[in-house]
């Protein structure tokens, strides 16, 4: 129940505090998608093959980018809270005096700064589903988005969470590169293990340059340890998340 009181505590607090990200996020996405339209206003040729070409050609290319500005803008929104931009104003909210043990306000912390993203997520997701609606993607592909979504969301919520709790400044400076350098350290390493490196990154360049299923084929073929590669990001998901729990906890202790 704690935990729970917490959680509604920091969602109210945060999206009273963050009105200005919506229309952020609304151009984030709204723009690409215009982007993916501007070749079906075009005039009819005689080729119509080539115009369908290219018109599926804009839309993969915007759901590629719309999809990748609002997943950075969904990583930076979980970094602006956990920088403090969800803390209350002076004078501090009763709720803050109130001895809360480090696992309940971690996971309280970690629960409202995820629902509040998720929220601002959203009210974007139509136009996310127009997305994949306009391009040659499967729909599917948007069932997959939003998993992946919920998933890096919650982590980077809980990265947030594990940085309010230490919010003094030099602490941070201490403590969050390492942290950061490890974390990008061990997910190379998952990645190398599980995967032909040249290959695949010779694949997502391609990818990126003509986004469609058909140039997305090689990238799945270059993982040639699927299981592996899933067991190992799990494995490494619930390390950190589990780090973040546990040396929340700790802070507290130490600022009580």
């Amino acid at each position: 129940m704690r935990s729970i009181a917490m959680a509604r505590y920091r969602f109210l607090t945060t999206v009273r505090r963050t009105r200005w990200i919506f229309p952020v996020f609304f151009a984030a996405i709204f723009l690409p998608l215009c982007g993916a339209h501007i070749p079906l206003l075009l005039p009819d040729r005689n080729d119509f093959g080539v115009d369908s070409a290219i018109a599926f050609g804009a839309a993969s290319h915007a759901m590629m980018w719309a999809y990748g500005v609002h997943a950075l803008a969904l990583a930076l929104l979980c970094a602006s809270y956990g920088a403090g931009m969800g803390k209350p104003e002076s004078p501090p909210n009763l709720l803050e005096t109130v001895p809360i043990g480090g696992q309940a306000r971690f996971w309280g912390d970690a629960a409202g700064i995820f629902c509040s993203a998720m929220a601002l997520h959203l009210c974007t997701t139509p136009l996310l589903a127009e997305a994949v609606a306009i391009s040659p993607f499967p729909t599917s592909v948007f069932w997959y988005g939003e998993a992946v979504f919920a998933l890096t969301t919650f982590f980077f919520s809980a990265a947030a969470a594990w940085s309010l709790a230490a919010f003094d400044a030099k602490r941070l400076k201490r403590t969050n590169p390492p942290v950061l350098l490890v974390f990008a350290l061990m997910l190379m390493l998952v990645i190398l293990a599980a995967t032909r490196p040249g290959e695949l990154a010779e694949s997502i360049a391609f990818y990126v340059n003509m986004p469609s299923s058909v140039t997305w084929r090689p990238i799945v073929e270059a993982i040639n340890r699927p299981l592996l590669l899933a067991a190992l990001l799990f494995a490494l998901y619930a390390l950190f998340v589990a780090f973040f729990s546990i040396d929340t906890a700790r802070l507290v202790e130490e600022q009580e």
